[in-house]
């Protein structure tokens, strides 16, 4: 539907953060889950250096990465209507989560857009994860698995 006043409307890009640290997160990058600018991603459950080699190239391209983390915030933190502007979810599961993070996770991987489109999602597991495990994230979080290389 056409804004009331007839003009079409435009997209405003969010000004890329390029903080690595939390304790040096930016005002803007603070408010970012208060914004109700639809799109983007939500990285969950992820910690650094890893974040920032995934969250740095995406910010330098100007798109929208959501990171509760930085800014303090846990996952029960997070909010239906915040997740509802995001497009993916991203989570990394390459390190242990006890049994309320998963709850969690599958409360956020649940939430749809507020056109009624699922959130996308993806999870990384390392390759040697357990096969029940792996099983559990595609069925009850609904995403789909991106096994990483393990350290061996």
């Amino acid at each position: 539907m056409p804004p009331a006043d007839g003009k079409p409307a435009s997209i405003h890009f969010a000004q890329p953060c390029l903080h690595n640290t939390a304790q040096s997160v930016c005002q803007s990058c603070a408010t970012t889950l208060q914004r109700s600018a639809p799109g983007g991603f939500l990285l969950l459950h992820s910690e650094l250096p890893r974040r920032d080699h995934f969250v740095l190239p995406l910010r330098a391209l100007r798109l929208n990465v959501i990171v509760p983390e930085e800014i303090g915030k846990s996952l029960s933190e997070v909010t239906d209507d915040e997740i509802r502007n995001i497009d993916f979810i991203f989570c990394d599961l390459t390190h242990p989560i006890d049994d309320n993070g998963f709850r969690q996770l599958r409360r956020i991987f649940h939430v749809r857009r507020r056109d009624g489109i699922p959130v996308l999602g993806a999870c990384w597991l390392r390759d040697d994860c357990d096969v029940e495990f792996q099983r559990s994230v595609e069925i009850k979080l609904g995403a789909k698995v991106i096994l990483c290389k393990a350290n061996r």
